[in-house]
């Protein structure tokens, strides 16, 4: 399990990694736009398009990395006060939800996805510009999400057969170190 883990975990911070970077990217087209309109008084063409895509990036590559790292949102006020032998069960049916809508998002995006693809869709506007890698994207990010779902569901099925009461924490390279208070 380690070395599934370990790879996941790789895999987690190199999709991330390309969230963040996309997320730059934007930032410098943004940028370079505004300036242009500013100097010629119109847009860059296809600026607009780009950074749709960009956007996609962002949020879709970087999906696994927060549920792994359990910064992806969360609604814990029923299992929050629930006996940690009742807890655990619970998680467990919640994570085999959230299994089954994942695994329902990554088929239907990666069905969608493909015949994007297969078609060569582009946007009907003033660029023709591909839609087709932001539908790839999704669809990768989706994968990505229920290949972390999948194991948590084995780690805790194992913690629920075992009778333990541990939930799976998110990988200690991955906590977040607290913001010292200055008073």
């Amino acid at each position: 399990m380690d070395v599934i883990d370990r790879l996941l975990d790789r895999l987690s911070r190199s999709l991330a990694a390309l969230s963040a970077i996309s997320l730059i990217v934007v930032a410098l087209i943004l940028v370079v736009d505004v300036l242009h309109r500013n100097i010629s008084g119109r847009s860059i063409a296809g600026a607009f398009e780009l950074v749709e895509t960009i956007v996609v990036m962002i949020a879709f590559l970087g999906i696994m990395h927060a549920e792994r790292s359990r910064t992806n949102v969360r609604i814990t006020f029923v299992t929050a006060r629930m006996s940690a032998r009742l807890a655990g069960p619970a998680r467990l049916v919640g994570t085999v939800v959230n299994l089954i809508v994942a695994v329902w998002f990554t088929v239907a995006t990666w069905s969608t996805a493909v015949a994007s693809t297969a078609r060569g869709e582009f946007t009907q506007g003033l660029v023709a510009y591909p839609t087709w890698p932001a539908k790839l994207i999704i669809a990768v990010g989706f994968t990505a999400l229920t290949l972390q779902v999948a194991v948590d569901l084995i780690v805790r099925s194992l913690a629920v057969s075992s009778d333990r009461t541990v939930v799976p924490a998110p990988a200690t390279t991955l906590t977040p170190t607290p913001t010292p208070r200055h008073v």
